[in-house]
C-alpha cells in the first residue's frame, strides 16, 4: 500500500486585515489543511494557532474566534 501526505511542510501567517486565499490543484492538500485549521481534523505532527488560541488546546475558542 503507497500512503502519501496530504499536508507536508507547509508555513504561513496571516495578519490582521489581510485577505488569504488557498489556491492548488486537486489533491494538494487545500480541504485537510482548512479541517485542521477549523478544528475538524488533528494534525499528526506539527502545531496550529488561530487569533492566538492553539487548536490542539483551545478548540471551543479557535471556533469561536472565526468568522
Amino acid at each position: 500500500m503507497v500512503t502519501s501526505k496530504a499536508v507536508d511542510d507547509i508555513s504561513f501567517h496571516v495578519h490582521k486585515g489581510e485577505i488569504f486565499a488557498f489556491l492548488g490543484p486537486n489533491g494538494a492538500g487545500k480541504t485537510t489543511t482548512i479541517k485542521m485549521l477549523t478544528t475538524l481534523l488533528k494534525p499528526t505532527s506539527g502545531h496550529i494557532k488561530v487569533n492566538g488560541f492553539d487548536s490542539s488546546v483551545s478548540e471551543k475558542d479557535v471556533r469561536a474566534s472565526l468568522g
